[in-house]
């Protein structure tokens, strides 16, 4: 068994099954991480960044960062390129199990597509780790207005993708302004700071340097190198096969919008034992074109039966589609009819191959699709089907036109990747300029992710737009719709949707669905949380919305349809016992058994700040102070949970659910049901009276998710039973108004940054202090409300008061010297200068922050530490005790 590798060559062949190509070897092995990687399809571009990305963390871990961020413009098959890193993974966790020895999930994939249930990743950000996804799921993210997110979450997953990170992204002529927004992002790392390495790799067959010049993107930088396949440096084999794959192309001569002649000409082309692919640009006329196919085999009585993929899928049914398009072709063959999904992400090769005309960057990228490998003895031949001026959708007719003149040229000729290369080579630099220009239209600017920090809603109560940052607006925003068995408004009960639920749905279409009359469903976090409905006016990019069944608009055969005659079965996780988050919830504990004290949790949450912080060294002049500040915010962070409103809020809730289970234990004592919840109650009824207040206490959907009951079952108990636990304030308020008392009463090693991630734990207080009961409240804490004493915290009880909220800075007017002399900072001012001036060239006020503590950390550095506190308190939850030998 292989305890270490001498060479890359060892390790990459343990990895991936093969020798490395030279440009996969100069990519892992050279001083430099190259930025442009202009790799042809189908030459290994996946493994090369995964290999290297690997390779360095094992051998110079300080080259590249400890987070791989594979993003990719479609969504549809995104698993495959998972299944490559968790294959590669698996690979080396056998031959070099020492590699995993402190950390079992070293290197782990993670997916994110829609709300990923399976996320545990936010809070291991001491952890290696590959996340692959969507430029929606990814770029909103790092946008801090994530999509298919709770907004609570938000700022975790815009720390975490913005500091000691490696972003690929892959396919990038496919990311309209994403492929912007991924360039203006790694210039303001560059210029707002960050913490760690944070480089970002932009991969494709025809990705030009001149694609980056964006507006602040200094290409020296931040666009460092360029890396290019050279078939003369390679040795002959399998990368010469697929470089010289004998691939013609040719005019269908068939119009786009005649289905029916398409469908005679496909089978007609369509060899037995092989693939077809038919891409088309839109998904209504993949739906009419397989439906046309349909017909035609039945008439013909032959078994081919036809493959319908898009992106308008939910996860079981793409899956299925997915595994029907990577198996071994039957006697019979298999006919594929896709969108663009198809382009990019996935290793499939079809014998025959049909394409709609599209511009000239994504034809060659279909015609990768073709005769993938170079099998001599199965020559592909491409036909392209032209659309009308009139039809370009989702194109420009401009990009189109150019690409028809050229696509004229070739008739008849072959279009391999060599050939291609060859083709465009021979152009003159303004041609061939012009054949892959690239337009940014949507350029987000150093103001406007400023402004992003800040997750509380505007005055309209919407949050900002970012859907023309992530891809262009006109073309291709999506809503999330999932469907649920109700009638009328959905009851508090419904959980929050899994994974699997989701289905994304272009906007126009989703409005049109609605129509003037319909309506969907959006919870709204605010206050106790509660079920608005949403008209078509309303829904905007990235929404999550709910629809009832009865209101149809999907088929598990052809995804997302808009034809209220197709309605979709409800799809049953019994994993998700997930609620439905509020400001005002407090969510239950998840430890086993449920009851921990508010010192032993404080104990915990600092041990395990620490140890975070011992993993996590980076060579920043706000790294010290700042994990400092970690540390401290995590000894202090739940003290608030000892006011006597928040307390007594927590027994009448156990009582009340006491009661209830008793109650639904006497109408069913027979059932599994009961069963459950009689060692629910049981759990209830464990803790004795203690000197210290409880911080955790039992969960009910922690204890859902461990039986093996139906979603139905489960549903009746959670109305029945559950109590919705609304302590009338948010704990993280009072900790940090006592926190805030001790920075200014200069207690040792308190500083605004510390005061500041105490309150923002829950990521539902953070940049403002606002009220929202009285109008004299700060989340509900009132003025003059008393925290107890709590040995080794505070020594006795303290009056807090809410100053901070004030707008402007507190302070006196003096006459005499014509002057205001502050007395005490507003929380305002402290955020504003823990971030930094709005513009570089802006004032520095200095007037809440002292210049000996951190400050000017900038957006992407303070919300890392915001993650960091975060992971503390989610570890300690899960894992209680390790804070017990804590003094």
């Amino acid at each position: 068994m292989t305890t270490s590798y001498a060479t890359y060559d060892d390790f990459f062949r343990t990895a991936f099954g093969w020798e490395p190509f030279d440009y996969q070897r100069w990519l892992a092995l050279d001083d430099r991480m190259y930025s442009l990687v202009n790799v042809p399809t189908g030459a290994g571009k996946t493994a090369a960044v995964l290999g290297a990305w690997l390779w360095r963390r094992l051998k110079c871990p300080e080259s590249v960062g400890r987070r791989m961020v594979y993003c990719l413009p479609m969504r549809t098959l995104v698993e495959q390129t998972r299944d490559i890193a968790k294959e590669a993974i698996r690979k080396l966790r056998t031959e070099a199990p020492q590699l995993f020895e402190k950390d079992a999930k070293r290197f782990e994939p993670y997916v994110l597509m829609g709300d990923d249930i399976d996320n545990d990743w936010e809070h291991e950000p001491e952890r290696e780790c590959i996340l692959i996804g969507t430029q929606d799921m990814l770029l909103s993210r790092a946008l801090n207005r994530g999509y298919a997110l709770s907004r609570f979450k938000w700022p975790v997953h815009f720390g975490l993708l913005n500091n000691d990170c490696l972003w690929v992204m892959d396919e990038v002529q496919l990311m309209g302004s994403g492929l912007t927004t991924s360039t203006q992002l790694q210039a303001f790392r560059r210029m707002m700071g960050s913490f760690g390495q944070v480089q970002t790799i932009w991969m494709s067959a025809t990705v030009r340097r001149d694609w980056l010049a964006t507006a602040d993107v200094d290409p020296e930088e931040d666009a460092k190198g360029e890396l290019f396949l050279d078939l003369a440096q390679e040795p002959p084999g399998v990368l010469h096969d697929v470089m010289l794959a004998k691939k013609i192309i040719h005019n269908a001569k068939v119009k786009a919008e005649d289905f029916q002649t398409i469908a005679e000409k496909v089978l007609a082309a369509h060899k037995k034992h092989s693939r077809t692919m038919v891409i088309v640009n839109t998904v209504e006329r993949a739906r009419q074109l397989h439906s046309a196919l349909k017909e035609a085999v039945a008439q013909k009585k032959s078994a081919a039966e036809p493959v319908l993929i898009h992106s308008r899928f939910r996860l079981p049914d793409r899956a299925e589609r997915i595994n029907q398009l990577l198996n071994d072709p039957t006697e019979e063959g298999t006919i594929i009819v896709s969108t663009q999904v198809v382009e990019a992400g996935v290793d499939v090769s079809a014998r025959t191959l049909f394409t709609e005309l599209a511009p000239w960057a994504s034809l060659v990228q279909r015609f990768g699709r073709c005769n993938r490998k170079g099998k001599k003895d199965e020559d592909g031949v491409i036909y392209w089907i032209d659309v009308k001026n009139s039809e370009p959708a989702p194109y420009d007719e401009a990009d189109l036109k150019l690409a028809r003149d050229h696509l004229k040229s070739l008739e008849g000729k072959e279009v391999g990747p060599q050939k291609l290369c060859d083709y465009l080579d021979a152009l003159d630099e303004k041609a061939r300029e012009k054949l892959l220009r690239y337009e940014h239209v949507y350029a987000v600017r150093y103001h406007d992710l400023h402004g992003l920090f800040s997750t509380e809603a505007d005055l309209a109560g919407g949050y900002t737009d970012v859907s023309m940052y992530v891809r262009n607006i006109e073309r291709e925003t999506d809503a999330h719709v999932y469907w649920r068995d109700i009638k009328g408004e959905p009851s508090r009960e419904e959980p929050a949707p899994g994974r699997s639920e989701l289905c994304p749905v272009r906007l126009p279409d989703f409005k049109s669905f609605l129509g003037k009359t319909g309506t969907a469903w959006q919870w709204n976090t605010e206050g106790k949380g509660k079920w608005e409905q949403r008209r078509a006016t309303d829904i905007r990019p990235g929404m999550t919305l709910l629809l009832a069944i009865n209101q149809g608009g999907y088929h598990k055969d052809f995804g997302w349809t808009s034809k209220a005659s197709d309605k979709p079965s409800a799809i049953p996780d019994l994993d998700n016992t997930r609620p439905q988050e509020s400001m005002d919830d407090e969510l239950p504990s998840l430890i086993e058994g449920g009851w921990w004290s508010v010192p032993n949790h404080l104990r915990d949450t600092k041990a395990e700040a620490f140890d975070i912080i011992r993993q996590l060294q980076f060579a920043d002049k706000f790294w010290e102070q700042g994990s400092q500040s970690v540390v401290l915010a995590a000894w202090w962070h739940d003290v608030g949970k000892t006011l006597k409103r928040w307390q007594e809020a927590a027994e009448k809730q156990i009582e009340k659910m006491k009661e209830k289970a008793g109650a639904f234990l006497a109408s069913q004592p027979n059932t599994d049901e009961a069963e459950l919840v009689r060692r629910f109650l049981a759990r209830l009824e464990s803790h004795m009276v203690s000197e210290n207040p409880w911080a955790k206490f039992p969960s009910l959907d922690e204890e859902m998710k461990q039986a093996k009951l139906s979603a139905e079952a489960r549903k009746r108990i959670k109305h029945a039973v559950d109590v919705r636990f609304l302590p009338g304030l948010r704990h993280e308020v009072g900790s940090a108004m006592a926190a805030w008392q001790e920075w200014q009463n200069g207690v040792a090693d308190w500083n605004a940054l510390a005061v500041y991630l105490v309150v923002c734990h829950h990521g539902k207080v953070r940049t403002v202090l606002r009220s929202t009961k009285s109008g004299e409240d700060v989340f509900g804490l009132e003025p003059g409300e008393m925290l107890p004493s709590m040995a080794g915290w505070l020594s006795s009880e303290r009056k807090l008061d809410i100053f901070p909220k004030a707008f402007g800075a507190i302070g006196e007017w003096d006459d005499t010297e014509d002057s205001f002399a502050v007395t005490m900072p507003s929380w305002v001012g402290i955020v504003a200068e823990l971030l930094s001036p709005e513009l570089p060239d802006d004032p520095d006020p200095h007037s809440a922050v002292p210049d000996s503590e951190p400050r000017n950390l900038g957006p992407f550095r303070l919300a890392f530490l915001e993650a960091l506190i975060r992971a503390a308190d989610v570890k300690a939850s899960r894992r209680p005790g390790k804070g017990k030998n804590d003094d």
